[in-house]
């Protein structure tokens, strides 16, 4: 198992805000999908290491929400949209004039 300046390390890569979900979590194990229980998130999906939750295994932290990459990729098409009407409009204009 990792010392703990390394679990330390390996906690914050994988809680950064990119929105991809790495390979491995810090454990050497694939993040697996699950669902929140809680009241706060009830049905919420998200990625986490296959030892969370799991009788005698120790596990590194990691989660991920994972409608956060949606809401990224969602964000991204809503601004290149508005970057293309933009563009559309001033090249009506040129037109115009």
């Amino acid at each position: 198992m990792l010392g703990s300046s390394s679990q330390d390390s390996v906690k914050n890569a994988h809680r950064d805000r990119s929105g991809k979900v790495p390979h491995w979590c810090g454990c050497g194990l694939r993040p697996i999908l699950r669902w929140s229980g809680t009241d706060s998130n009830p049905e919420r999906s998200f990625y986490g290491c296959s030892n969370y939750n799991t009788t005698g295994k120790r596990w590194c932290d990691f989660f991920k929400w994972a409608d956060v990459e949606e809401e990224e990729v969602i964000l991204v098409k809503t601004i290149e949209k508005y970057l293309w009407d933009e563009k559309l409009v001033q090249l009506k204009l040129k037109l115009e004039y």
